[in-house]
């Protein structure tokens, strides 16, 4: 963890930096959700979207040096998130798309001027002027790898992580038809279903943060961890809708809690200049088994029935959590 600086400038700017990037990620999120609601607006929205999710984690500001309070911020960025993408944004979108295709995009683009326009007015620190030569890209990839490999608990984690979201494609590529072909949901039940997983995420955003607090880091993480491993299986011996919601919400709320934590450690423990490459090459690690993980999903559904895929996906993070366990419980003590 960096030093506050001495100055107290860090103190002073992080109401106004908190604000600036709140509001600009609620327009931000709410609009992406508008275009989400158009499948091909979705698609090419996408692409962008990659870039600007993971933009957020990369700026640890040196306005904020209390763990807890950086727990706050990515809690309160997680909440803005969910509202946005799986509330306000899917309908919204939808009104706009109703009344001119080309409307979500235009409502996007402006959303996006407006956030450049608040994170404008943050107050600008005076730094001698110096010339800063970036790496090339390969350079600085090298970089992120070798400091995460040298680092366990981050590497730890971005193991789990790649086998957390690989599992979960696993099972999740075949959700829908298991709520609507095995346990007979219509598409408008299917929408509720979902509107329960994120309402789950919802409160996760809402509590988490004071959750870690009370319980402490460790503690939050492997109880996220343990219970989406039940939640997995359980998922896949749903035997009524209802139970699946329920499943889901609470698959929401730890996920959420999992990111969290995770979230805020890397902020806190990544020097600035480093944030950047560290966090990128984390998540490529971490999402790039995520292609590999639906492919295996649609092959278990084929082949074991739609009720397989979460089973086996949670019996694999459970296998991977026992092995990570002594080395995340050690780094983490440490």
């Amino acid at each position: 963890m960096e030093a506050p600086e001495p100055s107290g400038a860090g103190t002073r700017n992080s109401g106004q930096f908190g604000r600036s990037l709140t509001i600009s990620g609620h327009v931000c999120e709410r609009s992406s959700g508008c275009l989400a609601s158009s499948s091909a607006a979705h698609r090419s929205h996408r692409r962008w979207s990659g870039f600007r999710s993971r933009s957020p984690s990369c700026c640890r500001p040196d306005t904020v040096s209390d763990s807890g309070e950086i727990a706050n911020r990515v809690a309160a960025k997680q909440t803005i998130t969910t509202v946005g993408l799986q509330f306000a944004g899917p309908p919204v979108g939808s009104l706009l798309f109703a009344v001119a295709v080309a409307l979500p995009f235009g409502v996007d683009a402006a959303s996006f001027a407006l956030s450049a326009a608040l994170l404008a007015t943050l107050p600008r620190r005076r730094r001698r002027r110096e010339r800063i030569d970036h790496p090339p890209m390969r350079t600085a990839i090298a970089d992120g790898l070798r400091w995460l490999a040298r680092h366990r608990l981050l590497r730890t984690l971005a193991v789990l992580l790649g086998v957390n979201t690989f599992c979960f494609q696993l099972g999740n590529v075949s959700l829908v038809l298991l709520a609507t072909q095995t346990l007979r949901l219509d598409a408008p039940g299917y929408g509720l279903l979902l509107a329960g997983a994120a309402i789950g995420s919802l409160l996760g955003g809402l509590v988490s943060a004071r959750l870690v607090k009370r319980m402490g880091e460790l503690p939050a993480l492997l109880a996220a961890l343990v219970t989406n491993v039940v939640i997995f299986v359980g998922i896949g011996l749903s035997p009524n809708v209802i139970v699946l919601g329920a499943l889901l919400a609470v698959n929401g709320f730890v996920t959420t809690l999992w990111s969290i934590v995770t979230v805020s450690l890397r902020q806190r423990i990544v020097a600035s200049e480093m944030l950047g490459r560290v966090n990128s090459v984390y998540r490529m690690l971490g999402w790039g088994l995520i292609p590999l993980g639906a492919l295996a999903g649609g092959l278990v559904a084929h082949t074991f029935g739609l009720r397989a895929p979460y089973p086996i996906a949670g019996v694999l993070r459970g296998i991977a959590l026992l092995v990570a366990m002594p080395a995340l419980i050690r780094a983490m003590r440490d």
